[in-house]
């Protein structure tokens, strides 16, 4: 019974969410979505000291964000 109350409650939260972007791009022109937690500068340092094998945990602590985000800037392509 819950489960179904989930998915349910699921496709309003994003049937709401694709009308706010439809809104935004009809308003605005163009939808950028959520904004990067780093700067450019910050994911230029970050990037540096990953590949210099610096601990993913201690970047994370260092520089507020969690392991996953960090593997995620630094697998980037480019990255």
């Amino acid at each position: 019974m819950f489960a179904a109350f989930a998915e349910f409650e699921n496709g309003i939260r994003k049937a709401r969410q694709r009308e706010g972007i439809a809104r935004a791009r009809m308003e605005g022109g163009k939808y950028h979505g959520r904004k990067p937690k780093l700067t450019a500068e910050q994911q230029v340092e970050l990037k540096q000291r990953f590949h210099s094998g610096e601990n993913r945990s201690q970047l994370a602590r260092d520089f507020g964000i969690d392991r996953v985000t960090v593997h995620r800037y630094c697998s980037r392509i480019g990255g």
